[in-house]
């Protein structure tokens, strides 16, 4: 499910719905990779839903885990929210931010259960030295988000046909491109 979307001006919204697999990974990991120097600090956030079959206190971000080294994530947050909400069933959400390497982060392993929509949890990566954030929802596309205009313009340019085309026009003028 993609968070930022309601986000103008501050979003570019990725498709990868009409592309293949393998050029999908290309786009995320150049992306990535214009984000994240290669021993750049970056926070994960880790969220979603955990239905009761999950002990308390042991929520999804675990298994997201294994695409990082061991011992290479610091936890800096961990968040529980219960639904004050009768119909939202077993579901209740969680938040856990850590700090790492980007080095640390195997995103081949990562984005081949991505791309084929076998996310064992939501992830978002924070760029700390770039203020901007991805997030990865599913195999239709992800969102990058930054206050900075200027990064946005200078991504923008440099991926315009790889942004959702229902979008452009909105990102342009809110860009002043």
């Amino acid at each position: 499910m993609p968070l930022f979307f309601n986000n103008k001006g501050k979003v570019l919204r990725f498709d990868l719905e009409s592309k293949p697999e393998t050029k999908s990974a290309e786009l995320i990991k150049s992306v990535f990779d214009d984000l994240f120097f290669e021993d750049s600090d970056m926070i994960v956030v880790f969220y979603g839903n955990v239905d009761k079959t999950y002990k308390e206190g042991n929520h999804k971000w675990q298994v997201g885990k294994r695409y990082f080294k061991k011992f290479s994530l610091k936890k800096i947050l961990q968040k529980s929210y219960t639904s004050k909400d009768e119909d939202s069933g077993d579901e209740n959400p969680y938040l856990v931010a850590c700090l790492t390497k980007r080095n640390k982060f195997n995103l081949k392993k990562f984005l081949s259960g991505y791309l084929e929509d076998e996310q064992s949890c939501q992830m978002a990566f924070v760029s700390l030295k770039k203020g901007a954030t991805i997030q990865l929802y599913d195999s239709r596309g992800f969102d990058l988000l930054s206050a900075d205009k200027d990064l946005l313009k200078l991504l923008y340019k440099r991926y315009e046909e790889d942004i959702i085309e229902y979008n452009r026009e909105e990102i342009r003028e809110a860009l002043d491109i």
